[in-house]
C-alpha cells in the first residue's frame, strides 16, 4: 500500500469557466390554464436552458397566459403552437404537431465565467470568512429577517423546518472538510433593489445582465452602510474569495421563470475594488424554496461553484451525470427523493479536488482491506488502470450519516476518474464517457441512460454485488475499452468499516464472440460462439444479455476442440464442469435455445459478462467482440373449411380446422360467404315455456342430425373450454375465440363448427363457398403477428325439407329466432309454418305501454322456415315486444331498441 498523501490539482485562477448553477427542481409543479384546466409539469435544465416539460412535450406559456405545446426553438426561447396543453390532444395523437419530438429544448446561453477561483490549501485554517448579501425588490419584499439566515448558515445544529439537528450551511462544510474548512458567513442586512422583480427574471432577455448591476448596486450600498472587505480575501490573493447573495422570493429553478435563475458567475465590467480587495465572483440563491425558507443545498452547490467545482451533472440533459450521491451533480436536492436540507456530501474526487481527503494509492495485491465510513475518516482508496494513465478509481465507504442520512443504500461508492476529460469545464456531458461517473453496482447504467440514482448504485447495494472486475458488469474496462485485470472482491456487508480484497492480474487475453443464428417459432434453435485464445481454457461462465423473454437455453453443443462433463443453465448464465477449450480460433460451442413465441422476432443478444481462467488458474480477460442477431421464422398456422352440406327450408353446417404448430389462445376471423344464403342460427325450437332458451324436451328441427338441439356454435374436442362467439353483419360472419388458461396446444383437426339457416332463394345443388380471413392470432406468450394462412370450403345445398309425406317439416307453428338482440335499427325474425295449416301469420310490435306501433305481416304462408327483417330506425329507443300469432300458437318476445 503506498500513500501518496494528498493528491490536489490546483485550480488555476481566472480560468474562464462556462457559467455555473444549480440542476432545475425535480418537484412536479401543478399548472394551470385560464379556463381553469389543471395539468402537472416538470422543469428542466438550468441557468443557461430551462424549460418546461408535461409528459416529456414541452411547452411554453404564450401571450395570452395559455400553456400551448412547443413547435421548436428560436435560439434561447421555445416557439409556442397554438395547441393547448390539457384541451387538445397531446403531439403524437395531434395532426396539427405530427411533426414534433419530445424533449425539445432552446439553445443555452453562453455565459462565461472569468472569475477568480480561491487555493483553499493556502487559506488560513480555522475561518474562512464568507459575505452573504441580502437584496429584495419594491414590489416583492423578503419573508424572513436577516437573523434567520444568521441561523441557516452559521448556527451549530441548525434545524431545517421538520428535520431536526439537519445542519447550517457551516455544519455540512465543516463535516465534509473534516473541520479542516469553516466557512463563516458575515451577513449584511436586506437591501431594496432599484428596480422591480421581473426586471431581473430569467424570463427577461436581458435578465443576467440586469443581475450583474444588481450586485453592484448591492455591493455599493453595503460599502456605504461600512461593510469591511478585506476580511473577505482568505488566501491573500487580493480578490474577495467567494460571495454568496440571496434574493427574495423562490428561484427560477422551480419553474416561475419570473424569478432568478440560482447561479455563480462573476461581475465582468462591473467588478469594483473596496478595503483592497477585488470584488467580483458571486453566487445568487434564492429565499424561498418549496414554499418555505430556502434549504442548504443549493448554498452549498454554488458555493462548491465558488470554490473552484465543476457541475457534475449532464449539462446537455441526455443523461444523469454523477447522480445524487453528488453535491455537484443533482445531490444538491437530497440524496433521497427531493430533501434539499440533507444534500448530498461530496464525492471524492471533489474533496480531493479541494484537498480534504488522504488518497491512499493501492498497488499491491491484498486481501482484507479496511475503509472507514466517508463521515469520520477522510481515506480514499485509488486503484490505477494498468495502461490508461489518466484513468483511475477512487473507492469511498458511504454510509447513512451527516448529510448522507437519507441516501437510499449505504456501501461502497467506486468513482470513474479520467483526468483527461476532467481538465475541462463540463466533464459528464458526454454519456458514457465521463470524466467523474459512478460505477452502478446493479450494472443498468441508469445514470448514463438518465434514469434515477437507487440503491443499486453503491456495493454491494440492493443488487447484492460483491465484485468490481474485468468480467463483472460493470468493470474495470477503460472508457474507451482498454483491458485491465484489477479485481475488487468480497466487498463486505455495509457498515462503519468495510472490507475488500484487490488483486492486480497479469493482462492475458482472449476474443469472443457471439455468431448470428436462426430458429422456427415453438421450436430449438442455436447460435455459435467463437473464441479466439492464444492458450487452453480450463473454465468459462458468461451471461447473455437479450432484451427478450422469447428466448430460453436450454443446452450447450461443443465443438471439435472443446470439452467438457456437464454445462449449469441458470436462466441466462452459462457455466461449465471440467471444461478444457484448447487453443484455437473461430467455434467453441453452440449455445440451443427455446423459442417461446409463434411470431416472428429477431432479437439482439450480447455477452453481458464473461469470465475465463487458463488451466493453471491464472484469469484471462475476455473481450466481447459485439453482438448478434438470432431470428425467430414464423411458421404459418393454417386455417381450413371442411365441406359441408345444406336443405332448402333447413340449416347448414360446416367447420373450420386449423393445423397449428403453435399454442393459440385467442383469434379473431371473418368468415365469407358467396353466395349470401347463409344466416348463422341455432337450431330453431318451440318454446314451450317463453324463456327464450332451449330446454331438455322442448321440440327442436335436427339439422346437423347430431341427435342433440345445437347452438349456432359447436366446440370441437380439441377447444372445450374455449369461449366463441360470432357476430354477423351481410355476408360475413365475425368470429373471436378466446381462452386464456388453456390455450389451443399444437396440432390438426376441426376447431369449432358454426351452424346456420339456409335463405329462400337458395337452390338445390347450389354451392356456397366459405373463405377464412384472419384478422389477428396471438400465441399462448401473448405475442401478436402470428403468421397464418387462409383457407376456404363449400356447403352444398343438396336437399329440401319439404316431402309428400312431410318429413324434416315443422309440426307447428313457432317463433324460434329473433335476432340481435338489443338491435339498432335491423332485427330480423326466423319462424316455422307446420304441413297441412291455412291460417295466416300474424306478428306485430307493441311498445311498453301496450301500443300496437308496427304490423310486421299478417298472410297465409306455405309450410317451411322464413325469416322477416324488419327496420325499426323509425322508434325510439327502449323496450319493445314481439307478439307472434298463428291459429292457436301465441308467443312474445321481448327486444330492446339501442340507438
Amino acid at each position: 500500500m503506498k500513500n501518496i498523501g494528498r493528491i490536489f490539482l490546483r485550480l488555476i485562477l481566472l480560468f474562464p469557466y462556462i457559467l455555473f448553477a444549480d440542476l432545475a427542481s425535480p418537484e412536479p409543479i401543478d399548472l394551470i390554464q385560464p379556463d381553469g384546466t389543471r395539468f402537472v409539469g416538470v422543469n428542466r435544465g438550468n441557468h443557461l436552458q430551462g424549460w418546461i416539460e408535461t409528459n416529456g412535450w414541452s411547452i411554453i406559456q404564450d401571450n395570452n397566459g395559455w400553456w400551448v405545446y412547443a413547435t421548436g426553438a428560436d435560439r434561447h426561447t421555445l416557439v409556442p403552437s397554438t395547441q393547448k396543453v390539457g384541451i387538445d390532444p397531446e403531439p403524437d395523437q395531434n395532426e396539427s404537431l405530427n411533426n414534433i419530438y419530445r424533449h425539445l429544448k432552446p439553445e443555452p446561453r453562453s455565459l462565461i465565467d472569468e472569475g477568480p477561483v480561491p487555493n483553499i490549501r493556502d487559506t488560513r485554517i480555522d475561518t474562512f470568512f464568507v459575505p452573504l448579501l441580502l437584496v429584495d425588490f419594491p414590489d416583492h419584499a423578503y419573508e424572513y429577517p436577516m437573523e434567520t439566515f444568521e441561523d441557516i448558515m452559521n448556527l451549530e445544529g441548525y434545524t431545517y423546518p421538520g428535520s431536526e439537528n439537519s445542519g447550517s450551511f457551516r455544519d455540512f462544510y465543516q463535516e465534509i472538510s473534516y473541520g479542516e474548512f469553516l466557512p463563516h458567513s458575515i451577513i449584511a442586512d436586506w437591501v431594496r433593489a432599484p428596480n422591480t422583480h421581473d426586471h431581473y427574471a430569467y424570463s427577461n432577455p436581458d435578465g443576467y445582465a440586469h443581475v450583474r448591476q444588481l450586485v453592484r448596486y448591492v455591493v455599493d450600498t453595503v460599502e456605504d452602510q461600512g461593510f469591511d472587505w478585506s476580511i473577505f480575501d482568505n488566501d491573500g490573493d487580493g480578490n474577495v474569495d467567494a460571495m454568496n447573495l440571496i434574493h427574495a422570493g423562490p428561484g427560477a429553478e422551480e419553474g416561475d421563470y419570473a424569478n432568478i435563475w440560482s447561479h455563480k458567475w462573476n461581475l465582468g465590467n462591473n467588478a469594483v475594488e473596496y478595503d483592497g480587495v477585488q470584488i467580483n465572483s458571486y453566487t445568487m440563491n434564492p429565499e424561498i424554496q418549496s414554499g418555505t425558507i430556502v434549504a442548504i443545498g443549493v448554498l452549498c452547490h454554488e458555493f462548491g461553484h465558488a470554490l473552484g467545482l465543476p457541475d457534475l451533472y449532464d449539462t446537455d440533459y441526455s443523461s444523469s451525470g454523477a447522480g445524487k450521491l453528488a453535491l455537484m451533480a443533482s445531490g444538491s436536492w437530497g440524496t433521497s427523493n427531493t430533501s434539499p436540507w440533507y444534500p448530498s456530501a461530496m464525492n471524492a474526487w471533489c474533496k480531493n479536488q479541494l484537498g480534504w481527503v488522504d488518497i491512499i494509492e493501492l498497488a499491491d495485491d491484498q486481501s482484507g482491506i479496511t475503509i472507514e465510513r466517508t463521515y469520520s475518516s477522510n481515506q480514499v482508496y485509488r486503484m490505477n488502470h494498468p495502461t490508461v494513465p489518466d484513468e483511475y478509481w477512487l473507492i469511498e465507504n458511504r454510509q447513512k450519516a451527516g448529510t448522507d442520512t437519507l441516501m437510499p443504500q449505504p456501501g461502497l461508492t467506486i468513482w470513474h476518474i479520467s483526468d483527461d476529460i476532467t481538465s475541462g469545464w463540463s466533464p459528464n456531458n458526454n454519456e458514457p464517457y465521463y470524466g467523474v461517473g459512478l460505477e452502478q453496482a446493479d450494472g443498468l447504467f441508469a445514470l448514463e441512460n438518465g434514469g434515477p440514482s437507487d440503491g443499486g448504485d453503491v456495493y454491494p447495494g440492493t443488487s447484492d454485488n460483491r465484485e468490481f472486475s474485468h468480467s463483472s458488469m460493470p468493470n474495470t474496462t477503460s472508457l474507451y475499452g482498454d483491458p485491465s485485470m484489477n479485481r475488487i472482491e468480497n466487498i463486505s456487508d455495509p457498515g462503519i468499516v468495510m472490507t475488500f480484497d484487490l488483486s492486480y492480474n497479469d493482462i492475458i487475453l482472449a476474443d469472443i464472440e457471439l455468431q448470428d443464428g436462426t430458429g422456427y417459432a415453438n421450436q430449438p434453435g442455436n447460435f455459435g460462439v467463437d473464441i479466439n485464445n492464444d492458450m487452453n481454457l480450463g473454465n468459462l461462465s458468461l451471461t447473455l444479455a437479450y432484451n427478450s423473454l422469447e428466448l430460453q437455453i436450454v443446452d450447450i453443443l461443443p465443438a471439435a476442440r472443446t470439452s467438457f462433463d456437464s454445462v449449469i443453465i441458470a436462466g441466462r448464465a452459462v457455466s461449465f464442469q471440467n471444461l478444457n477449450i484448447y487453443a484455437g480460433s473461430g467455434p467453441a460451442f453452440h449455445i440451443v435455445v427455446m423459442n417461446y413465441t409463434g411470431a416472428p422476432t429477431i432479437v439482439e443478444i450480447s455477452i453481458h459478462s464473461v469470465s475465463a481462467h487458463m488451466e493453471d488458474g491464472a484469469e484471462v480477460g475476455m473481450v466481447p467482440l459485439g453482438s448478434a442477431q438470432y431470428t425467430i421464422l414464423g411458421i404459418d398456422q393454417v386455417f381450413n373449411i371442411q365441406d359441408g352440406t345444406g336443405a332448402i327450408g333447413g340449416g347448414a353446417s360446416f367447420s373450420v380446422s386449423l393445423t397449428n404448430t403453435v399454442p393459440i389462445q385467442f383469434f379473431i376471423m371473418n368468415i365469407m360467404e358467396n353466395p349470401d344464403l347463409l344466416t348463422a342460427s341455432d337450431e330453431p325450437f318451440t318454446d314451450m315455456n317463453g324463456n327464450g332458451e332451449w330446454d331438455n324436451g322442448e321440440e327442436y328441427q335436427d339439422w346437423n342430425g347430431n341427435g342433440t338441439w345445437s347452438t349456432v356454435i359447436e366446440l370441437s374436442d380439441r377447444t372445450i373450454g374455449w369461449s366463441i362467439d360470432v357476430q354477423e353483419s351481410g355476408n360475413n360472419m365475425s368470429v373471436s375465440g378466446t381462452n386464456w388458461s388453456e390455450p389451443l396446444e399444437p396440432g390438426t383437426g376441426p376447431i369449432f363448427t358454426i351452424n346456420t339457416v339456409v335463405g329462400p332463394d337458395a337452390q338445390i345443388d347450389e354451392t356456397i363457398t366459405i373463405t377464412t380471413d384472419v384478422w389477428q392470432l396471438m400465441d399462448a406468450w401473448g405475442h401478436t403477428g402470428v403468421p397464418f394462412q387462409n383457407g376456404s370450403g363449400t356447403v352444398l345445398i343438396d336437399q329440401i325439407l319439404k316431402t309428400n309425406d312431410g318429413h324434416f317439416l315443422p309440426k307447428d307453428f313457432s317463433l324460434y329466432n329473433v335476432y340481435p338482440n338489443p338491435f339498432n335499427p335491423i332485427n330480423t325474425l326466423q319462424f316455422s309454418v307446420p304441413t297441412n295449416k291455412t291460417e295466416p301469420v300474424r306478428i306485430f310490435v307493441y311498445d311498453i305501454t301496450g301500443r300496437m306501433v308496427l304490423k310486421l305481416t299478417d298472410q297465409i304462408y306455405d309450410p317451411g322456415h322464413y325469416q322477416l327483417t324488419w327496420d325499426g330506425s323509425g322508434l325510439g329507443s327502449g323496450i319493445y315486444f314481439i307478439d307472434f300469432q298463428a291459429r292457436d300458437t301465441h308467443q312474445f318476445r321481448k327486444i330492446s331498441l339501442v340507438k
